[in-house]
């Protein structure tokens, strides 16, 4: 998905049908427009989509209805296998690795499938009641906006939201505002900040060797700045979307590159995910109940699956062991006199060096690739290619710079104020004045518009479309 012109005019058109029908027709009109949206992103994805959702309906009314325990147990435990085995299947993983596997990723499959495993494990815990109604059900699986990354809603969040469509209005002034901050920071941080480094970081990580190390560091913290602002943009756009339509999604990012530890950063970082793995497999696993060791083990456990449901180079994997064996050593250190390395500003500053120097391997998404970037970002001396790409190159000619600098310090301090007031920069716009907000507003729009980064489809995309 990127924001080209039929993605906009779909948006606005879902929107213009959705209020157009009846109060009986809302959630079939919803259901449908999210069926259609998967089917011209991907045909196939929506046969996987739908065969989730329906096998999901299904056990969730026989878990609710059964009053054999034992078998209850059987088909949650067959069910949830099923999707995990389907889900390393479609990622190509080497757990169940077929030779010759050449497959291409159903749009969304990671997101809904651990939707699916959050709603039947509610149900079997009594947190959930499973959903008579199969278009309720269906939508909490499918909503578009939150389709292709998230967040990973629960149901018992979601689906209230749902029933109050019902009477959401078409001109309600403070829902349109709400929307349109998220929406307008979103693309900010999207057009403005992610696709402009994006950019740049293709080229470094493209050839490490070609270029100079210094600017192998900057295209290090580069992809730190592309990814936050590509990943919370998505989420802050699908946030004004659904809102257009009185859904409010839950949010997924709240200033995590001004965290003070590992554990402070996975409390603001993709927080849905990170409140899945809590929830589903740390505290099954014994979570801190069994002992320091036991402690460390799962939550060393939890980061490896995290790695592995990203995607499956071993990158992915080194990437989960650093935040894994940082969150070790936090405990570690946490009552002895090293503790400064975890709180203020130092803190701050070691959890972002080592987040950013995680997201390496992250990015190149192989051992191998990953320790080559870091070899050449500390002994390369670049070659007369790089250097003439650095040279001839839109990207990083000196007006795109200073554009990148500029916002990326637009950025610096609005989160740093919404880190301190303990909100988000949408909230902080809508709630300033109407001058100011509206200023706001205009001033966004024609940034976006103006100096936005637009035409190329790989750049538009979001990245975790990819997971």
């Amino acid at each position: 998905m990127n924001f080209n012109i039929s993605t906009i005019i779909f948006i606005l058109v879902s929107v213009l049908i959705f209020f157009a029908v009846p109060k009986a027709a809302k959630k079939p009109v919803m259901l449908g427009l999210s069926l259609v949206f998967c089917f011209f992103l991907d045909p196939a994805a929506l046969l996987m989509l739908v065969f989730v959702t329906l096998i999901t309906y299904i056990t969730g009314l026989f878990l609710e209805r059964s009053s054999d325990e034992g078998t209850k147990k059987y088909v949650f435990t067959a069910i949830l296998s099923l999707f995990i085995l389907n889900l390393l299947f479609w990622k190509g993983h080497p757990l169940i690795n077929i030779s010759g596997q050449n497959l291409l990723l159903p749009v969304g499959i990671s997101f809904y499938s651990f939707q699916a495993i959050s709603y039947l494990s509610d149900i079997m815990k009594g947190k959930q009641k499973a959903e008579k109604n199969l278009i309720s059900f269906a939508i909490y699986m499918t909503w578009f906006p939150k389709l292709i990354s998230g967040p990973i809603e629960r149901a018992g969040t979601f689906l209230p939201e749902l029933e109050s469509t019902s009477v959401t209005k078409l001109f309600d002034e403070n829902r349109i505002i709400r929307a349109l901050s998220y929406i307008l920071w979103g693309l900010f941080m999207k057009l403005m900040i992610a696709d402009r480094a994006g950019l740049m970081v293709n080229a470094f990580f493209e050839d490490p060797k070609s270029f100079p190390a210094i600017y192998l560091l900057a295209g290090s913290l580069l992809y730190t700045l592309q990814i936050y602002c590509d990943f919370a943009g998505y989420t802050n756009i699908m946030i004004g979307i659904s809102e257009l339509f009185g859904i409010r999604l839950t949010q997924n990012f709240k200033t995590p590159y001004f965290s003070e530890n590992i554990s402070d950063f996975w409390k603001r970082w993709h927080i849905t995910l990170s409140s899945f793995l809590r929830d589903y497999i740390y505290i099954p696993l014994g979570g801190n109940r069994r002992g320091k060791v036991r402690k460390y083990l799962n939550i060393l456990a939890v980061f490896i699956i995290s790695g592995i449901w990203h995607g499956k180079g071993t990158g992915f994997v080194i990437w989960g062991l650093i935040h894994g064996i940082s969150s070790v050593l936090e405990g570690l250190v946490r009552d002895t006199k090293l503790s400064f390395l975890i709180r203020g500003i130092t803190g701050r500053i070691v959890t972002f060096c080592i987040v950013s120097f995680a997201w390496i391997f992250f990015r190149a998404g192989t051992f191998g690739d990953s320790m080559t970037y870091i070899s050449c970002m500390f002994t390369s001396r670049g070659n007369e290619q790089g250097l003439l790409k650095l040279s001839t190159e839109p990207c990083f000619s000196g007006i795109q710079t200073v554009i990148l600098l500029t916002v990326t310090a637009i950025l610096f301090i609005a989160d740093l104020i919404s880190c301190r007031k303990e909100t988000l920069v949408p909230e902080i716009i809508i709630n300033t004045g109407e001058i100011r907000r509206d200023t706001a507003f205009l001033l966004l729009a024609v940034t976006v518009l103006i100096f936005g980064v637009y035409g190329d489809s790989t750049i538009g995309t979001f990245i975790y479309m990819n997971f």
